[in-house]
This record gives C-alpha cells, sequence and structure tokens, in this order.
C-alpha cells in the first residue's frame, strides 16, 4: 500500500511516501514562510524520482495540527482535493501523536510527551504511555500548567520536540532528574505521519473526506485580538 504524506505544520514542509511502513522517498524544506508554491512541486517530483504516479497513491495522509493555522489548511486543503479526486481514503494524523513517534523505544515504563512550542510560555502538548496511548488529551497549556500535569505521573517522562529544548530549564528546575528521561529536540516531518496513518488504516480508522478539519486547540491571534478588542 502506498501511502503519501504531508506535513506543513510548522516553518517545515515535509513530503513523502511510504510503502506500508517503509519510507520511499522524502523531500524537506526547511524555514520556509509559505507552503502553498511549493507543497505541489514537490509532491510531482518526489512522485517522478519513486517511479510512480498520483494514480498509484493508495492512501493519502496529512498532518492535521495543532500547528500553522495556514499551513495546516493549505496541506489539507491539497490532499483532501486529490483523496476526494481519485476516490481514495484519507487520514488525518495528530501532529503531537507524528512527534511522540519519534521516540525510540527502550525496555522499561515511560511516559512521552510530545511538546511544541507555541510561543510566550506556551506549548501545544499531551501525554502518552509507550504504546501511543492518550493518557493526557492534546492541549494547549502554558508550561507551568503542563508541568503540573506532569509531576503527577510515577514514571519517568520522555519529552521530545522543540518545547523539550526551549523548556529545558523550567523542566530539569521544576522535575527531579530520575523523571526525566530524555529531553529531545525533534523536528516533525512527514514519515512519522505515514507511519500514524498506515497504523490507523490497519484499524480502520480512515476520516471522512468531506468532514476532516484541522485540530488547532486555539483560536488564531486574529481571532485572539478581535476578541480582546470586543
Amino acid at each position: 500500500m502506498y501511502i503519501l504524506a504531508v506535513d506543513s505544520s510548522s516553518e517545515i514542509l515535509s513530503v513523502c511516501v511510504n510503502k506500508d511502513d517503509i519510507c520511499l522517498g522524502e523531500y524537506t524544506i526547511k524555514n520556509l514562510k509559505t507552503h502553498s508554491p511549493k507543497i505541489l512541486p514537490m509532491i510531482d517530483e518526489l512522485l517522478k524520482n519513486i517511479d510512480l504516479t498520483i494514480q498509484d497513491i493508495d492512501v493519502f495522509a496529512c498532518s492535521i495540527g495543532p500547528g500553522s493555522f495556514t499551513g495546516l489548511r493549505i496541506s489539507l486543503s491539497v490532499l483532501k482535493s486529490m483523496a476526494q479526486a481519485l476516490n481514495k481514503p484519507i487520514i488525518g494524523v495528530e501532529t503531537l501523536l507524528s512527534l511522540a513517534n519519534n521516540v525510540y523505544p527502550i525496555n522499561s515504563d515511560y511516559v512521552i510527551c510530545p511538546i511544541l512550542d507555541a510561543k510566550n510560555n506556551n506549548t501545544y502538548s499531551a501525554l502518552l504511555d509507550k504504546d501511543f496511548n492518550i493518557i493526557e488529551d492534546y492541549s494547549a497549556l502554558t508550561i507551568d500548567e503542563l508541568i503540573k500535569i506532569c509531576k503527577k505521573q510515577t514514571k519517568p517522562i520522555y519529552f521530545i520536540g522543540n518545547g523539550a529544548i526551549i523548556y529545558k530549564d523550567v523542566i530539569e528546575k521544576e522535575i527531579k532528574s530520575k523523571n526525566i528521561l530524555s529531553l529531545t529536540p525533534c523536528d516533525l516531518n512527514s514519515k512519522n505521519v505515514a507511519i500514524c496513518a498506515y497504523k490507523k488504516y490497519l484499524n480502520n480508522k480512515i476520516d471522512d473526506v468531506f468532514s476532516l478539519a484541522p485540530m488547532y486547540l486555539k483560536s488564531s491571534s486574529a481571532e485572539r485580538a478581535c476578541t480582546n478588542e470586543k
């Protein structure tokens, strides 16, 4: 089964094609101001280089957030259009779940905390067990709120994502070292979106192409500004 996956939830635009859970090719560009001019050419070039066409794709997969408001809308609209035109399934993958899948498994019990910086001491975060089951749901929290939740955990925590480094000092100050398994920086990528989508497909978790929407967790800065004005 060929899976075309895209992650545009940050300044990174990543496109890949997996055969089941094996990556056949991936293109990644960092620090883009806008993803819209690049996404279709990247998909086209990648397919050409692995000798596939868009008609060969069996499943479309997309990171649905949290993340960049504009970036999420761009990639989701492109893949939904492709899935609808080709009558193929589409699967949305939570950005934090995709990030958590970068954790290298070890032979001990632990909690995974994917953590993305949302600016001004705010985070997008969650807590998952080592089998990627949700312990604390995807949330927009201040770093202090997240630490309070983490302190309640009895198992060591594997922090992963750019927030793990940005908030490294406060995490180390507030949480005992024995309860911190790792503080690992990690970029978002489409390979893990594809892997998560493959697992969801095997469990028959396929999304409706018409109702699938970004998961923002909080309103946009423009919306918040309007609310404050009111």
